[in-house]
């Protein structure tokens, strides 16, 4: 049990870069977006 979760340990760190730029990716996104609402938002109010 314990050379199991020591590999997932593992693996969760070497984990390909490809899965952080995509979070990366996903997070900007979120970002662009609600920058983007604020925006719309605040035109409307106006």
């Amino acid at each position: 049990m314990k050379k199991v979760s020591g590999n997932l340990i593992t693996n969760l760190f070497s984990m390909p870069y490809m899965f952080q730029a995509l979070l990366e990716f996903y997070m900007r996104g979120m970002v662009y977006m609600y920058l983007h609402e604020m925006q719309n938002s605040h035109e409307e109010a106006c």
